[in-house]
């Protein structure tokens, strides 16, 4: 399945909504596994990806090839054709 990894710190704001549309597609897809990773605490995380803006919400094949990512507050349609379509390229 895929797993996404949300970038976020304790202060983000809108990193409250990112949590509860990853929350809501992790109950109808089952292939979906998520979790919040506060960069204030693993700062590396975001140097590794070049996270300039947080949250920043990226999708992962189970093999670890990061396949898609995301900015802000992404569409709940932008993440559920993402999930859809498997494979994406990263943005």
């Amino acid at each position: 399945g895929t797993i996404a990894l949300l970038l976020s710190s304790p202060t983000c704001s809108t990193c409250v909504p990112v949590r509860r549309l990853l929350d809501e597609l992790a109950v109808t897809r089952r292939d979906l596994r998520w979790t919040d990773v506060d960069v204030t605490t693993r700062p590396e995380l975001a140097e590794r990806f070049g996270i300039l803006r947080l949250p920043t919400t990226l999708l992962f094949e189970p093999d670890g090839h990061l396949v898609a990512r995301a900015s802000g507050v992404p569409p709940r349609e932008e993440l559920q054709a993402h999930l859809d379509r498997g494979v994406v390229p990263a943005r």
